[in-house]
């Protein structure tokens, strides 16, 4: 993206239909450090892209988020506690449209759930529900 010449760079080749998140990472593992874009997709994948808008990385987490357990957190009015849920289909394409990044962390959140994915392992590090707030 360019500001002062007004142009913007697309991510990718295809079209996304929705309101999906992105954001800038700076990439501490590589060497130089370089800024990468992180922009969400449908079916729970998220684009690691270059700032000319070239993808050189999908992470595809739809099979992760489904073997999750959901972390209940509990706000002042719940006073009790369910069992341990598992995310359903249904939640997944809608994960994605508030992301940011915080030190190797994807942060992705929305009404009621919080991801995190360590960004250099892969892997989603925590995923909790927020019950009452």
């Amino acid at each position: 993206m360019n500001l002062k010449r007004e142009e913007v760079t697309y991510v990718g080749s295809q079209e996304r239909d929705g309101l999906f998140g992105a954001c800038f990472y700076r990439d501490t593992q590589s060497i130089p450090n370089h800024t990468l874009i992180l922009s969400a997709r449908p079916k729970a994948r998220i684009w690691k892209a270059s700032l000319d808008g070239k993808v050189v990385l999908t992470y595809k987490l739809k099979d992760l988020l489904n073997g999750v357990k959901i972390t209940p957190i509990y706000g002042q009015r719940r006073s009790e506690r369910p069992e341990e849920e598992t995310p359903g289909d249904q939640n997944i394409p809608n994960i994605f449209k508030r992301i940011r990044v915080i030190n190797d962390h994807l942060v992705a959140w929305n009404a009621n759930t919080i991801y995190l994915l360590n960004l250099v392992s892969n892997i989603i590090t925590q995923h909790s529900f927020i019950e009452g707030m």
